[in-house]
């Protein structure tokens, strides 16, 4: 995926970074847009959380925005809707539920919108509201 991303945006600065691990001194920069792709279902809820924080707080250049695509959900109905129609081929993750998710992140005082698009994935876009941004506020 990164040798595709690399041809479709030569400009771009890609990177890899395993989010378990401690930041990599190289990496300690800001970045207009971070973007991870079906890594965050890995992590339980509280981790997400944890995790998202220190990347808008500490990872994204003002105005940057976080986005995320992964397995998730509108609510717990369609996650268990879902795992029905999945049946025996169904893991096991920590997926997420936007319906909880967003009052969470909202409550971290960030500003997050997310779109459902498929039946079991779904996009979050995060940022810092422009008041905090403006006042270089954490």
């Amino acid at each position: 995926m990164l040798q595709k991303a690399r041809a479709r945006l030569p400009q771009a600065h890609f990177l890899i970074h395993d989010l378990r691990q401690q930041w990599p001194a190289e990496l300690n920069l800001r970045f207009d847009r971070i973007v991870s792709g079906y890594v965050f279902h890995h992590f339980e809820d509280g981790k997400k959380v944890e995790l998202i924080l220190d990347l808008v707080h500490n990872r994204l250049a003002p105005g940057g925005k976080l986005v995320i695509g992964d397995i998730g959900f509108e609510t717990l109905q369609d996650w268990q809707a879902a795992e029905e129609i999945a049946g025996s081929e169904w893991e096991k993750e920590f997926y997420w539920t936007a319906s909880w998710m967003v009052p969470e992140l909202q409550k971290k005082s960030l500003r997050i919108v997310y779109k459902q698009v498929s039946f079991c994935a779904g996009v979050y876009c995060i940022e810092l509201p422009d008041e905090t941004r403006k006042a270089g506020m954490k």
